[in-house]
């Protein structure tokens, strides 16, 4: 009877640390797989809502100027701004709306190039997470 309930003893104890080291590998696991899932879903998310980083950090001290022209266009019009101030255009920003059917598209011209910032029948296109300026690429423009 000892020897046998020895036996048993030493199956309980090797089926315990049996137990043990599978635990642990499972806890190893999970440790593995809630980062993933984390990195899945984070990646998932700039995927599906098209996040835009652009202009979030600035690295340079830079003075910035606002100047109002107050224009109304009511058909295909030119109009050039001359800056009060004069300097470095690095960046710029408008603001207006849309009446009715209207359409905007408005162009940088410098040296002889022209680039697109500004194209109001790709708001409606589905798909555009932000205006980036449109300037993606450069384009020579001759009218």
């Amino acid at each position: 009877m000892k020897i046998i309930k020895k036996k048993r003893k030493e199956k309980v104890i090797k089926l315990n640390k049996k137990i043990k080291r599978k635990s642990k590998n499972n806890s190893y696991q999970l440790r593995l797989i809630v980062p993933a899932a984390l990195l899945i879903i984070i990646m998932a998310m700039f995927v599906l809502l098209k996040p835009a980083f652009i202009g979030y950090f600035a690295f340079e001290n830079v003075s910035s100027y606002t100047q109002d022209i107050d224009a109304v266009f009511v058909e295909s019009s030119d109009y050039l701004l001359e800056l009060e101030h004069k300097g470095e255009l690095k960046s710029f920003k408008l603001s207006g709306s849309i009446i009715s059917n209207g359409t905007a598209k408005v162009y940088l011209e410098t040296d002889n190039e022209s680039y697109l910032v500004f194209d109001s029948t790709a708001l409606e296109k589905e798909g555009i997470s932000g205006i980036t300026g449109l300037a993606v690429g450069e384009f020579n423009e001759t009218e």
